[in-house]
C-alpha cells in the first residue's frame, strides 16, 4: 500500500521511534545541543541521548539521557550505521564497529557485540533503519541485506546472521519500521518495487508481530573481594512489557540486603564468609491470558578472600567431549601463590557417577547424545581458601551406536492420524532396538496431540488442527543411543464436505400443497478450527422458493408430483467443497390408484317379455346404464 512521498523536515536523517508507545526522537548530541544528522552524510558525531519530538515534529525539551555516549565515526551510503527501532528499546549498529543497545525507560548503554560481516543494503543516506528484536533472551537486528531481495537477521551478540525474509523485488529498499499497534510494517525505495510506487515511495504491508518478552535482569556476573570489604552492585529486573512478574532470590549471605525497586545490592562479609557465594535472582511472568509464561534469571558470584589467596587450578580437561559409553578422565593441576602446603580437590557439581580421586576426576558418559553436563571443581590450600573451575561435559554419539531412519510420511496432508514409522531404524549391537518418539513441536494455542504407541517403531497421532508438528525419533540398543532425527508434518486447510442426505419420496394430490425439508446438519469440515457456510441451489425440477438457501436446514413447498433435486454447497472462507445433490421424487397416489385399477365387467339389461342367455342381459344391461349416466 503506497503511502506516496514523505514530509521533509530539518531532522529526518536522524529520527528512531519507541515502538512500544509510538514516541518519535531525534538523536541527539546535548554536549553540542544539536542533532546527530541533517543531512545524508555523517562526519564524526558523538550520540548522547534523544529528544523528543511532538505531533508536528517540532523538538521538545523532553529528553533520554544515555548512561554513556556512542560514538559515530564518518558514515554514508553503504559504509553507513545502521539504526533499529525497539520496544521500550532501540539499536544502533556502528560502521565497522559494534552493536548498542540503549534503554529508552533508564537511559542504560550496553554494549552487545561486533557488528559483524552483513552489510545493509547501499543507499544515499549516512544510516539505514532497521527494527530491533528480543527473543531467547538474545538481542537481534532486523534490516534490508546487502545484494539480496529479502531482510536480514543477526545475533548481536556475535554479530552472525542469515536471510531471514526473502521476497521478489525491493529496488533500493534500505529503511523499514514497524507499528505494532497498527500491525504494519513500513518500507522506502526510490524507484518501483514489488509493492508499487515510484520515485521516493513510501509503503505499508501487513505484519504479525511478537511483543511478549521475558523479565529483563541487569546484574554483574561476579566480584572479588576480601573479608570486611563491602561489596557494592546494582541489581534490577524490568518487565519490558509491563506484566506483572514474581521474583525470587535463592543464597543470599546472612546480612545480605538487595532492594528491589532501587536495584540496589550491599553485604560487608566476615571472616567466616570466605570463599564462593553463588546468589540466583529469578523472575517469572504472572499471566492469565493464555500466553506462554516466560521466565529468566541471573546468577551472582561473589568471591570473599582472605588475605590468603586462594589456589588456581592451571590444569584443563584435553577434551570436553565424550563418546556415549566411555570415559571421561582428567587429572587436575594447581598452584598455591603463597606455597604453604598441600592443596586438595573437591567436586561441588557433577553428573551421577561422576568421581574424584586425589587429583584423578573420572566418569563414564552413560547421557544420550547431545546432552551437556556440568561440572564445578575447587582447589583448598590448608587455610582453607578455595579456588574454583567450571566447564561443560558434551556427550557425542558412539560409532557403534545405532541408527534412527523415520521412513515415508507426507510432509504435507490433511487432519487425521498419521503414521510415524521407524521400521527401518537398524543397529550394529546384538540386542533389540527400543524406540523413543517425542512431539518436539506444535502449533502455537494447540494442545499437544499425544503419541500413541511412542516406544513402538510404529508409532501414531491424531492431528487435527493446521500448522506444523515436529516428532523426534532416538533408538538404543540397551547400552548406545542414536543420533535424534526428526520428521515434519504440515496439516493443511482442506475443502469442507456436503452432506445433503438421502433421496426421499414423497406423494401429493395434484391442487394439494406438501410442506418438504432439505437437511444438510451432517455437513463438516475436518478443520475443527474453521467455520462453514453452506447454500442450496436448484438444480432439477419446477421452481419452488426456498425459506433459506443458505441455511443447512430449510423447507419449500410443492403442489404437483415431479422429481426436484437440490445441490448443497460448503467453504470455509477460502476453499470450496465439492456440491453434492439430493432428489425429492413424488407421486400422486389417486392417479396410481385409477392407473392400476381393472376395467369392470359387463351385465345384461332384464326383460319380461323373452328370454335370453346370461350373457345377453348384462350386455345389454351395461348398456342401459351408460345410457342413464350419460342421461
Amino acid at each position: 500500500d503506497p503511502l506516496g512521498r514523505g514530509a521533509r523536515v530539518t531532522h529526518q536523517y536522524g529520527m528512531v521511534s519507541n515502538l512500544a508507545n509510538g514516541k518519535l526522537y531525534i538523536l541527539w548530541d546535548r554536549q553540542g545541543n544539536r542533532a546527530v544528522a541533517t543531512s545524508t552524510s555523517l562526519r564524526a558525531a558523538r550520540l548522547d541521548s534523544l529528544r523528543e519530538v511532538d505531533a508536528s515534529l517540532n523538538p521538545t525539551n523532553n529528553y533520554i539521557v544515555f548512561s554513556e555516549p556512542i560514538q559515530l565515526p564518518a558514515a554514508s551510503g553503504s559504509r553507513g550505521h545502521l539504526v533499529l527501532a525497539g520496544f521500550h528499546a532501540f539499536g544502533i549498529g556502528t560502521y565497522a564497529g559494534r552493536w548498542y543497545v540503549v534503554d529508552m525507560l533508564t537511559g542504560q548503554v550496553t554494549n552487545v557485540g561486533p557488528r559483524g560481516g552483513i552489510l545493509a543494503q547501499y543507499c544515499e543516506p549516512w544510516a539505514q533503519w532497521g527494527l530491533l528484536e528480543y527473543f531467547d533472551d538474545r538481542w537481534h537486528a532486523v534490516f534490508r541485506q546487502n545484494g539480496i531481495q529479502g531482510m536480514a537477521r543477526v545475533h548481536m551478540e556475535t554479530g552472525v546472521g542469515s536471510t531471514a525474509f526473502r521476497l521478489q523485488s525491493l529496488s533500493d529498499m534500505c529503511s523499514i519500521t514497524a507499528s505494532i499497534d497498527l500491525g504494519r510494517w513500513y518500507f522506502h525505495h526510490e524507484g518501483r518495487s514489488q509493492f508499487g510506487g515510484t520515485s521516493e515511495t513510501l509503503g505499508h504491508c501487513t505484519a504479525t508481530f511478537t511483543t511478549n518478552s521475558p523479565p529483563q535482569w541487569t546484574a554483574p556476573e561476579s566480584i572479588d573481594v576480601y573479608v570486611g570489604q563491602q561489596v557494592r552492585a546494582t541489581i534490577s529486573v524490568l518487565e519490558p512489557d509491563g506484566d506483572e512478574m514474581t521474583v525470587l532470590v535463592e543464597g543470599m549471605p546472612d546480612g545480605a540486603v538487595w532492594n528491589q525497586l532501587a536495584g540496589k545490592f550491599r553485604w560487608t562479609p566476615g571472616v567466616s564468609d570466605a570463599g564462593e557465594h553463588r546468589i540466583r535472582f529469578f523472575a517469572r511472568e504472572v499471566r492469565d491470558d493464555g500466553e506462554e509464561v516466560l521466565e529468566s534469571e541471573r546468577i551472582f558470584v561473589i568471591n570473599v578472600t582472605t588475605l590468603n589467596q586462594p589456589p588456581r587450578i592451571t590444569s584443563s580437561p584435553a577434551s570436553t567431549a565424550v563418546e556415549q559409553g566411555e570415559e571421561f578422565a582428567y587429572d587436575l593441576f594447581a598452584v598455591d601463590p603463597e606455597g604453604a602446603g598441600v592443596i586438595t580437590f573437591g567436586l561441588l557439581e557433577g553428573p551421577d557417577g561422576m568421581t574424584l580421586d586425589g587429583t584423578e576426576l573420572r566418569w563414564r558418559a552413560l547421557l544420550e547424545p547431545g546432552q551437556l553436563t556440568a561440572v564445578r571443581l575447587f582447589a583448598e590450600d590448608v587455610e582453607g581458601a578455595r579456588g574454583y573451575q567450571s566447564f561443560s561435559l558434551g556427550v557425542e554419539t558412539h560409532p557403534l551406536a545405532p541408527v534412527a531412519v523415520i521412513v515415508g510420511g507426507a510432509p504435507q496432508r490433511g487432519p487425521g492420524r498419521v503414521e510415524l514409522n521407524g521400521a527401518g531404524s537398524y543397529g550394529s549391537g546384538a540386542g533389540d532396538l527400543r524406540f523413543r518418539w517425542l512431539l518436539l513441536s506444535s502449533p502455537d494455542g494447540v494442545d499437544r496431540p499425544a503419541i500413541e504407541n511412542p516406544t513402538t517403531a510404529q508409532a501414531n497421532a491424531l492431528l487435527r488442527f493446521k500448522g506444523s508438528y515436529v516428532f523426534e525419533l532416538v533408538v538404543d540398543d540397551g547400552e548406545l543411543s542414536s543420533d535424534p532425527v526428526t520428521v515434519s508434518v504440515e496439516i493443511i486447510n482442506v475443502a469442507p464436505i456436503a452432506v445433503p442426505g438421502d433421496d426421499v419420496a414423497f406423494s401429493v394430490v395434484s391442487g394439494d400443497e406438501v410442506l418438504l425439508t432439505l437437511s444438510g446438519s451432517d455437513s463438516y469440515d475436518a478443520n475443527p478450527e474453521d467455520t462453514i457456510s453452506c447454500s442450496w441451489e436448484q438444480v432439477e425440477g419446477a421452481a419452488v422458493t426456498l425459506e433459506a438457501e443458505n441455511e443447512l436446514n430449510t423447507s419449500f413447498w410443492v403442489t404437483q408430483p415431479a422429481t426436484y433435486a437440490f445441490e448443497l454447497s460448503c467453504s470455509d472462507g477460502v476453499l470450496q467443497g465439492e456440491p453434492k445433490a439430493v432428489r425429492f421424487v413424488g407421486t400422486d397416489p389417486a392417479a396410481e390408484r385409477r392407473r392400476n385399477q381393472p376395467d369392470p365387467a359387463p351385465t345384461p339389461e332384464a326383460s319380461s317379455c323373452a328370454s335370453f342367455p346370461v350373457g345377453s342381459l348384462l350386455f345389454f344391461g351395461l348398456l342401459g346404464l351408460r345410457r342413464r349416466r350419460a342421461a
